[in-house]
């Protein structure tokens, strides 16, 4: 599938639908949809093909193609969808596209995660953040996705109060050996309750 059929310069894609588990309830509770090229190719390579001018459109068109695959594949429990926070800048109705695709694939908004991905600096959070209130307010949820990888703070979570953090792997990888890192996650628990 491509992202806009009016642009044959988009890569073709695909989605893998990666299971989120309750641990403890030892039962699958959603799906994060991953995109990937038609040959199983990793989402940065098929990034790496788009244009710039055109990597939000992308984004936007992305999410509403994941929505609706998820939707003819009867995928159960939440979805989450990554999100890139720049494309509201350039597309306003970003989400809104996706709360439709939604509509039409016969999924609830409520059942939406975006993952806003840390990877792209939010210039205005003030803005931003008013912006992810009102997507709130529509029944999707938010998340931040790869928490302390790159441009988010603590403050992060102040300004946007997200429903879900998703902590990256170099934080928690060989936590166990590491009393800074230890440290680190306990501190981030606590600012999140």
């Amino acid at each position: 599938m491509s992202a806009d059929p009016h642009n044959a310069a988009d890569p073709a894609f695909t989605f893998a639908f990666q299971p989120i588990v309750d641990t403890v309830a030892r039962e699958v509770v959603g799906w994060e949809a991953l995109i990937r090229g038609t040959w199983d190719e990793p989402a940065w390579q098929v990034l790496n093909q788009v244009s710039p001018l055109r990597l939000h459109l992308f984004d936007q068109n992305a999410r509403a193609a994941a929505v609706g695959l998820a939707g003819r594949l009867g995928i159960d429990g939440a979805l989450h969808l990554n999100f890139m926070p720049r494309s509201l800048d350039s597309y306003p109705k970003s989400v809104l596209t996706t709360i439709e695709a939604a509509l039409a694939a016969g999924l609830s908004p409520d059942r939406i995660v975006l993952e806003v991905r840390e990877a792209e600096v939010i210039e205005d959070r003030t803005h931003f953040a008013a912006l992810m209130r009102d997507v709130r307010a529509r029944g999707i949820q938010l998340a931040i996705d790869n928490f302390g990888a790159t441009y988010a703070s603590l403050t992060i979570l102040d300004d946007l109060e997200p429903d879900q953090i998703k902590l990256d792997m170099r934080l928690i990888r060989s936590a166990d050996r590491s009393g800074a890192r230890q440290a680190i996650l306990r501190a981030i628990r606590r600012a999140c309750y």
